[in-house]
C-alpha cells in the first residue's frame, strides 16, 4: 500500500499530528519533534522546543529506527508499515484528553509485528513513546536462544558536546528508608569535560535522565518499576555516545511476545525544558 494513504492530520486544542511526506509530526505547543519513515521504522530528525526555537537534534540519525527489536537486533529494511492512524482521546478517565498516534509495523524476515504508539498533550512539555509487540508465525525459530536483551525502546541523536548530564534515581523499601540518614533519591551530575562525549556512557539505575546544554534540558524518563537498588524486569539503561542518547529496556524478552495478542514494553517520557535546577 502507498504511503500516502496514509498521510492525516489531526489536532486537540494546541496538540496536533500529522504524516506527509514520509515525515510524522506531533506538536504539543510546546515541544515539536519529527520522525522520517526510513523503511525500517520511524527515526527523529529533529526535536524543537517552541518558547526558544532551540534544535537538538542536528545530526542524522544512526539507525533505521528508534527502537530495536526485543532480541536486541535492528529493525529489517524489509518492514511494512501496515497501519498508521491518530485520534482524540477525550473520554479515559485515567488521564486527561490528548492525541493518540499508532503505527503498526510488521517486519516479515523477523517474523515479528510491532505497534508504536504516540501520546501527544495539548500544551505539554513532553511525549511519550511506547512500543507493543507480536509474534508472527515462524518467530520462535528466529529468536531461538535468545534472552533478555536491553534492548533500545527510544534514540534521540541529541548533540552531546557540551553538555551537562544529570541522573536521578529513587530506592525502593521507602518505609524503613524514611529517615534523615538514608537518601530516598539518588542523584549525580557530569560535566562533558569529565567523559570523553565519544564515549559510550551508561547508567543502569536512574529512572530520569537529563541532558543540559546552557539554558536547555532533554529529559527522558522511563515508565517502569527500576529501583536504585533494585532493577526490575528488562528495565535496561540510558546510554549516551557521539550518536546522541539512547534508552534501553523493553520489558519483553524475545520469549515473552506472544503470537495471540501484542504485548505491551515499557513507555518513555522525552521532555524539554530550562536548563535551570530549580526550575527542574
Amino acid at each position: 500500500m502507498e504511503l500516502m494513504d496514509k498521510n492525516f492530520y489531526i489536532n486537540l486544542q494546541t496538540a496536533g499530528a500529522s504524516f506527509e511526506n514520509l515525515l510524522l509530526t506531533a506538536d504539543t505547543g510546546q515541544l515539536k519533534r519529527l520522525w522520517q519513515w526510513t523503511g525500517s521504522g520511524f527515526a527523529t530528525v529533529s526535536l524543537v522546543r517552541h518558547s526558544t526555537g532551540y534544535e537538538w537534534v542536528r545530526v542524522a540519525p544512526s539507525a533505521g529506527a528508534d527502537w530495536q527489536l526485543p532480541d536486541g537486533a535492528e529493525p529489517g529494511a524489509d518492514a511494512v508499515l501496515i497501519a498508521l492512524n491518530g485520534r482524540r482521546v477525550e473520554s479515559d478517565p485515567f488521564t486527561s484528553p490528548h492525541l493518540a498516534v499508532v503505527a503498526e509495523i510488521e517486519y516479515p524476515s523477523q517474523r515479528l509485528r510491532v505497534k508504536w504508539e504516540l501520546w501527544i498533550y495539548p500544551d505539554a512539555p513532553g511525549l511519550r513513546t511506547q512500543l507493543h509487540a507480536q509474534a508472527l508465525e515462524g518467530y520462535g525459530a528466529v529468536t531461538a536462544g535468545r534472552e533478555e536483551s536491553s534492548a533500545a525502546v527510544e534514540r534521540i541523536p541529541a548533540t552531546m558536546e557540551g553538555t551537562v548530564r544529570h541522573a536521578v534515581g529513587y530506592y525502593n523499601h521507602t518505609q524503613k528508608r524514611n529517615t534523615p540518614e538514608t537518601e530516598l533519591l539518588r542523584e549525580e551530575t557530569w560535566a562533558a569535560s569529565d567523559r570523553d562525549a565519544a564515549e559510550v556512557v551508561e547508567c543502569d539505575w536512574a529512572s530520569l535522565f537529563g541532558l543540559r546544554q546552557g539554558e536547555e534540558a532533554l529529559y527522558l524518563v522511563k515508565e517502569s518499576n527500576k529501583c536504585v537498588n533494585q532493577t526490575g524486569y528488562d528495565t535496561g539503561s540510558f546510554e549516551t555516545a557521539a550518536t546522541g542518547v539512547t534508552v534501553t529496556g523493553w520489558g519483553l524478552a524475545p520469549g515473552d511476545v506472544l503470537p495471540e495478542r501484542y504485548r505491551s514494553g515499557w513507555a518513555t517520557w522525552c521532555i524539554a525544558s530550562h536548563g535551570n535546577e530549580d526550575e527542574e
